[in-house]
Formats: structure tokens, C-alpha cells, sequence
């Protein structure tokens, strides 16, 4: 199984780039797109994300403390594996230890990070604009400037982005500034072609909506 993890910071795209690759290299049955997150909020047969961001954050650590620090990248993989899919795209990444389980996956051509970054402001923004579900209101300003400060440099089981960002190689790290989303595509394009991927469908949602 082929394997894609997209890490970085809040508000930077991290799911728009894996619905992206999901859709083009072969939709939910060749190549799902799980976001880490979600793994946290799947209660049943249903994912619920009416969660805080702070509960959210909270529930994570607890898992990483008592299943281990790569728990939810390994959780990822074997629901993958359990139904056959040939490559998988993992978003959300937060931790050095499930950037790490990524980048040491069994062979070393079935597996690849990428980074997404951008200026706070433009990421805020991004974050204060979509549609937010109840009971997980919009953080201010203020606290998601506080919020990412501490993700930067948590250790133990807590998220550390500035480790993460420091295990993907430069030239996968991919900047978005701009509203454009085929600005942001074209960057992941490059990466996915220099990495050896080829897409095998146009993506639909992109045809229909080229702006947030």
C-alpha cells in the first residue's frame, strides 16, 4: 500500500489538498483520504465533529499517552489495510511520532509527506469563513494565535508542528497565500509528479469551485 501524509498548520489546507488527491488518484475506494481528526469523533457508524477544538486536542493527548504517541497514523493504515485499499492519504498530521510511523512505513518507495503552511492571518481567515457545526464554535483571534504557539513546541504526547515540519523535506513543503485554489493544487501537483504518482481521473470539485 502506497502511502501520503499531509502535515501543517491550522487553516493551511491540509484536507482541501488530501479530497484533492483523493479524488484524483482514484476516489474512496482506490486511495481514501482519512483526516486524523476524525478518528477521534467516529462513534458508531457515523462521524460527529460538533467537537471543541480544545476537547478535540484534549482527547488526542489522552489516546497518544495511552496507546502510544503513533496511535492514530496506525489506526489509520489498518482500517486501509482491513479493506484492500492500494493507497491511502492520511491529513492531520500533528505529531512527530505519526509523521515518523509515516515516513518509516515498510518500503521506502510506498511513502511520502508533504507540509502545508501559510501566513496566519490568511489561514485565520480561512478558518473564520467555513461553515462551523454547533458546539464547536470559531476560536478568536487570540486563541488560535495561542493555540498554534503551543502546538509548536509541545512534547510527550502532545502535538509538536515544529518537529513535524522538520522530518519533511523542503521540497515538499507546499506555501499558501492566495485564495486560488489552483495555486495551491499546482504546488501539489509538482510534488505528486516528481514523486512518481500518476492521476487517473480530473477532479470534479475543482472544475466547479477555483476560490474558497
Amino acid at each position: 500500500m502506497r502511502l501520503i501524509g499531509i502535515a501543517g498548520t491550522s487553516g493551511s489546507g491540509k484536507d482541501s489538498l488530501g479530497d484533492y488527491l483523493e479524488e484524483r488518484l482514484g476516489g474512496s475506494l482506490f486511495c481514501p483520504k482519512i483526516t486524523l481528526s476524525d478518528l477521534l469523533r467516529v462513534k458508531g457508524d457515523g462521524v460527529y465533529p460538533s467537537m471543541p477544538d480544545d476537547e478535540l486536542e484534549t482527547l488526542a493527548n489522552n489516546r497518544r499517552r495511552t496507546q502510544g504517541y503513533d496511535t492514530l497514523a496506525r489506526e489509520a493504515v489498518q482500517w486501509a489495510q482491513v479493506r484492500g485499499r492500494p493507497m491511502l492519504v492520511i491529513t492531520s498530521i500533528r505529531h512527530p511520532a505519526e509523521a515518523s510511523y509515516v515516513l518509516q512505513y515498510p518500503t521506502q518507495d510506498s511513502r511520502d509527506l508533504i507540509w502545508v503552511d501559510g501566513p496566519f492571518d490568511f489561514r485565520y481567515a480561512r478558518r473564520a469563513s467555513r461553515v462551523h457545526q454547533p458546539g464547536r464554535p470559531v476560536p478568536t483571534y487570540a486563541q488560535c494565535k495561542a493555540q498554534e504557539e503551543r502546538q509548536f513546541c509541545g512534547e510527550g504526547p502532545f502535538i509538536n508542528l515544529g518537529k513535524v515540519r522538520a522530518l519533511v523535506p523542503p521540497e515538499n513543503h507546499i506555501w499558501h497565500d492566495r485564495p486560488e485554489k489552483s495555486l495551491l493544487y499546482a504546488q501539489l501537483d509538482k510534488i505528486v509528479a516528481r514523486l512518481g504518482y500518476t492521476y487517473v481521473q480530473e477532479c470534479s470539485f475543482f472544475k466547479n469551485s477555483n476560490s474558497y
